[in-house]
C-alpha cells in the first residue's frame, strides 16, 4: 500500500473542512445500519481503524460508546481529538499504521464489541483483516468504494487532453479481496451495496489545485496549473463557483466474529 503519514497529513485540512459541513444522508444510513445489523448501542466498545478526522468517532461518542481511534496520520488525529473533545464522551487515539500497531498495547487488553473501517486503506489484506478480527468479540464492518464517477475530473481531462486515470486501484477487485480475506479467516462475510453521492461548490482555483495535485501527485508544472485554472474558470456559475460532484456505489462488508 502506497500510504504514508505525510500523504494523509496533507489531506487532513480538506477532510476537516468537509467534516465541518455536517453529516449526510449516507452517514445517517450507515449509523442506522450499524445499530440494526452490527450491535452498535450506547455503552459498547468501538474501534475505528483509519478514522480520519473522527467523523464516525463523533457519532459513536455522542451515543455514549467507549471509542478508540487509530490512524496513520498525526494531523488527522489532531483534528479528530478536537472534534471528539466537543462530545464530552470517552475516547482515546492511537497513531500509527494499523498493520504495525502492537496488539500488546493496553488499549487492546479488552476486546471491542464493534470494529469499523470506513473507506480506509488501513485494513487492506489478510494481516490487517486478521488484526481487526483479533481485537473484536462481536461485529466487524468494512466499507469500500465499489464504483466511482467524477464528472468534473472527466471534464478537466478532456479539456486538457489528458487520459483519464482511475481514482484508485480496481475497486471491484479491492472489494473482492476484502471479501476473500474475511472468508479465508474462517468467517462468512455479508455484503450489501449502497449509493453514496455528494457534491461541493469550489472556486475555480480550488478545483484546479485539487485536480493537478491529485492527477500529477504533486508534480505538475505551473503551465499545467494555469491551463487547469483556465478550464475551471469557464465552468464557473454566476456566483463564480464550480460544482464538484461524485457519484459512487459502496460495498458494506460485515461479519460476526462469534459466527465461525
Amino acid at each position: 500500500m502506497n500510504d504514508t503519514a505525510e500523504r494523509w497529513d496533507g489531506e487532513a485540512g480538506h477532510y476537516q473542512k468537509t467534516f465541518k459541513l455536517g453529516g449526510s444522508d449516507y452517514n445517517a444510513r450507515l449509523m442506522d445500519f450499524l445499530a440494526r445489523e452490527c450491535g452498535l448501542r450506547p455503552g459498547c466498545r468501538v474501534i475505528d481503524i483509519g478514522c480520519g478526522v473522527g467523523r464516525y468517532g463523533v457519532y459513536f461518542a455522542r451515543m455514549g460508546c467507549d471509542v478508540t481511534l487509530t490512524d496513520i496520520s498525526p494531523a488527522m488525529l489532531e483534528y479528530a481529538g478536537k472534534n471528539l473533545a466537543e462530545t464530552g464522551g470517552k475516547w482515546r487515539a492511537i497513531a500509527g499504521d494499523w498493520g504495525d500497531i502492537s496488539l500488546e498495547r493496553p488499549e487492546f487488553s479488552q476486546k471491542f464489541d464493534l470494529a469499523v473501517s470506513t473507506m480506509s486503506p488501513a485494513v487492506h489484506d489478510d494481516k490487517t483483516v486478521g488484526k481487526m478480527i483479533a481485537v473484536t468479540d462481536g461485529w466487524c464492518f468494512i466499507s469500500r468504494f465499489y464504483k466511482w464517477r467524477a464528472p468534473l475530473t472527466s471534464a478537466l481531462c478532456r479539456a486538457l487532453e489528458l487520459p483519464e486515470k482511475a481514482p484508485m486501484r480496481n475497486m471491484e477487485e479491492d472489494c473482492g479481496e476484502m471479501i476473500r480475506a474475511v472468508s479465508a479467516a474462517g468467517y462468512p462475510p455479508l455484503v450489501t451495496y449502497q449509493d453514496y453521492n455528494w457534491q461541493d461548490m469550489r472556486t475555480p482555483r480550488e478545483c484546479a489545485q485539487r485536480f493537478v495535485s491529485r492527477y500529477f501527485e504533486g508534480a505538475a508544472d505551473e503551465k499545467m496549473f494555469e491551463q487547469a485554472l483556465s478550464a475551471t474558470e469557464k465552468m464557473a456559475d454566476e456566483n463564480g463557483l464550480v460544482k464538484d460532484s461524485v457519484d459512487t456505489k459502496t460495498a458494506w462488508i460485515y461479519w460476526n466474529t462469534r459466527a465461525r
